[in-house]
């Protein structure tokens, strides 16, 4: 087709860094298009080159970056001199009006100490608008917010409302194309479907293109008319969503599809109930919100409402429910890094709330804890395997250096890893590191707090797989903790859904998916994208 048709074309696009170990290319020799009004999704895993190609359109790339392209046409405009160079010039004049963009942390691109309304402001001011606050207002109405959000700040709202903020600022200049990139991996399952069907009714309303950059296959599927996927900077497969999900060609395209979890494609076992090893009994958790006022009384948040619940020995115990609900919260209570207001931790007939610290310590070692975020668990400054041995040490294990070794080729590290430091590795082999931390004591209990969300899908579901296979060999009983009900069943033997505090369902996961007891439960099972 000619690109006439097309409100964006490049050729041939190059991005490369100078670093110390001589020059990488991040994008390789790139060709796509993007047609008018349509949604072009570009997928991929990290380090693909996805974002890097999303930011080259807008203008947005670091200054160490080396860019260059035979063509890049906006609206028929050619963007490129003749030594293949970016205007930058010419693209900034685009930036905010003709073209903008939403980024995937929106906390990230707002100012938290300017209400959401004045920021909204700020960016129709850049076209001289005549009623900058009225027309703030019906923004915000036009991406389902109350009027209330202009005085708001971003600390006061939820990660959906928040979104819908930045979409509202990024539409305010009617732009031509919206480059959406990871827009709803932080969502929630029922926030993350409320956002993908406001940008596609913003589109039809409008007559934007999107861009939509993710590495989430369902959300590109649910939205794109086309799609690109990236690996190792280059385009490897492209074609209408229906060809790329039913028929793909390319290997590194079915293994993202076949590793994608879905309601069909989930597997589960059922539970027998055998010895309970955890009881929850009561268990109630608030939190303080502190005014900024100082005559002014705090509030006061109840995350857990006089919960009960009992762990099975050897069981995978999925608890599943939206930001809120509770289900970080008691996991947190179970090794006392939040204060209970009432009931009681028991573990094997033991109350924890009640041990002293000497006591506490000991337990400690039954009961061990993986974040989300791995780097915010390990210490920068230490190597991998000084840290594994380090908790050796603290409870007095023998030969630790050789167990430290042993842990890690059990997560499927190598001993020449041992001296290597956190940034050295990847996202998934920092989670494997966890989870080799947090076995060196030999726990009866592993809680593990949203520790693949943020995870790529093959490395996801390699996390998964080593899970189930640690926990059969360990016979650990496992707490795992999601907000995405396709993985709470890809790995779970029994699921407990969670909203505001209590516990709304809890079963086997035929229970749960065949009989739903309340229309939050369905709710989630409908959030949850196939392919």
């Amino acid at each position: 087709m000619e690109s006439e048709k097309h409100l964006v074309t490049v050729k041939d696009l190059n991005i490369r860094f100078s670093t110390e170990n001589g020059v990488q290319t991040a994008c390789d020799n790139i060709s796509f298009f993007i047609k008018k009004g349509e949604i072009l999704g570009l997928v991929g895993e990290s380090g693909s080159g996805k974002t890097l190609t999303g930011l080259s359109l807008i203008g947005l790339l670091p200054k160490s970056a080396i860019v260059e392209s035979k063509s890049y046409e906006f609206f028929g405009k050619e963007l490129i001199n003749s030594d293949l160079e970016y205007f930058n010039e010419s693209i900034a004049e685009l930036r905010g009006k003709d073209i903008s963009i939403i980024f995937q942390e929106p906390m990230a691109s707002l100012n938290p100490l300017i209400t959401c309304g004045k920021q909204l402001i700020e960016a129709l001011l850049l076209s001289e608008n005549e009623s900058p606050k009225l027309k703030a207002l019906e923004l915000f109405e036009t991406v389902q917010l109350p009027a209330e959000t202009f005085e708001k700040y971003p600390h006061q709202l939820s990660g959906g409302q928040l979104q819908r903020v930045m979409i509202a600022i990024a539409i305010c200049q009617n732009p031509k194309l919206l480059i959406a990139d990871e827009p709803t991996t932080s969502l929630d399952a029922t926030i993350r479907k409320d956002i993908l069907n406001l940008l596609l009714e913003l589109k039809d309303k409008l007559g934007f293109s999107i861009l939509f950059i993710s590495h989430d296959l369902g959300a590109v599927s649910y939205v794109s008319d086309r799609v690109l996927v990236m690996k190792d900077g280059k385009i490897v497969e492209r074609g209408t969503t229906k060809q790329i999900l039913t028929n793909a060609k390319h290997e590194y395209t079915q293994m993202l599809l076949a590793n994608y979890p879905t309601l069909s494609s989930a597997s589960f076992s059922n539970t027998i109930e055998s010895e309970v090893i955890l009881s929850i009994k009561d268990l109630s958790i608030s939190y303080k919100n502190q005014q900024w006022l100082s005559f002014q009384k705090p509030t006061e948040t109840k995350a857990v409402k006089n919960l009960d619940l009992e762990v099975y020995i050897g069981e995978i115990l999925g608890i599943v429910g939206e930001s809120g609900s509770g289900k970080s919260s008691l996991g947190k209570s179970i090794v006392r890094l939040v204060e209970l207001q009432n009931g009681a931790v028991i573990f094997e007939n033991t109350n924890v709330s009640q041990l002293t610290d000497n006591q506490f310590f000991e337990y400690r070692k039954e009961i061990q804890i993986i974040f989300q975020n791995p780097m915010d668990s390990l210490n920068p400054r230490q190597p991998i395997g000084k840290g594994i041995e380090e908790v050796l040490l603290n409870f007095k294990k023998e030969n630790a250096s050789q167990k430290a070794v042993e842990l890690l080729e059990k997560v499927g590290l190598t001993e020449s890893d041992f001296f290597k430091y956190p940034h050295e590795f990847s996202g998934g082999q920092r989670q494997r590191i966890c989870i080799a931390r947090a076995l060196a004591v030999n726990p009866s209990i592993l809680i593990c707090d949203e520790c693949v969300s943020a995870l790529d899908v093959s490395i996801q579901q390699q996390i998964l797989d080593l899970l189930k296979s640690l926990q059969q060999e360990f016979q650990l009983t496992i707490l795992f903790i999601s907000h995405d009900l396709a993985v709470v069943k890809m790995i779970s033997d029994r699921i407990m859904v969670m909203k505001e505090g209590a516990i709304v369902q809890l079963g086997t996961s035929n229970e749960i998916f065949d009989k739903p007891k309340t229309d939050y439960v369905q709710e989630l099972i409908d959030s949850v994208p196939e392919l």
